[in-house]
């Protein structure tokens, strides 16, 4: 009998080890799990993330309303409440809204990591189906933008006809043979 009492007491011990375990994992599970640590700090950054992308469509006059949800999906509402689908915008309104929600990233990488660049490529970000109001929209943005922050922009089109009078210089290139060169001109 005195050794079936032991044995108990030792079965006890270790139901009470793996409850204790038990227990810190249900507290890591708390906090890394949905309602946790991890959903406090993506609601953070979505804050700030759909904050800087409303502040960017406004600048770009769109009639648009964009946000993220907590799982990263897009919800986009037109200036009746409306909401829409990304491809039934239209080329300018998804121009926007790629610029708001590009340069917004950037904004949180600036923020968070004091990561930060002087110079900017766009590479035929005007040249989709984007009106010639919404052009001017964009184009005076990212000029203010560069002068606020004291950037180098270069902007590469196709179009010729694009009037960028806010810009310092037009550097004109051609591309041959699978080659780019400066055009003097």
């Amino acid at each position: 009998m005195a050794e079936t009492e032991e044995q108990s007491k030792e079965k006890k011990g270790i139901v009470d080890e793996i409850q204790k375990q038990l227990g810190r994992m249900n507290i890591c599970e708390h906090i890394f799990g949905e309602q946790g640590v991890r959903s406090y700090i993506v609601n953070m950054l979505l804050e700030l993330l759909n904050g800087r992308i409303k502040y960017y469509l406004k600048s770009f006059k769109s009639t648009f309303e964009f946000t993220f949800n907590e799982v990263f999906e897009e919800v986009i509402t037109d200036a009746n409440g409306v909401i829409c689908m990304y491809n039934n915008c239209s080329g300018a309104e998804m121009k926007k809204i790629d610029l708001a929600i590009a340069f917004s990233f950037l904004d949180i990488i600036k923020f968070h990591r004091q990561v930060e660049y002087n110079v900017a490529f766009y590479d035929e970000i005007l040249d989709s189906s984007v009106d010639n109001k919404s052009l001017e929209h964009i184009i005076e943005f990212i000029a203010d933008r560069a002068k606020q922050q004291n950037k180098a922009v270069y902007i590469v089109t196709h179009k010729a006809d694009i009037m960028m009078p806010q810009l310092t210089e037009t550097v004109l290139l051609e591309k041959k043979n699978g080659f780019t060169r400066r055009i003097d001109g």
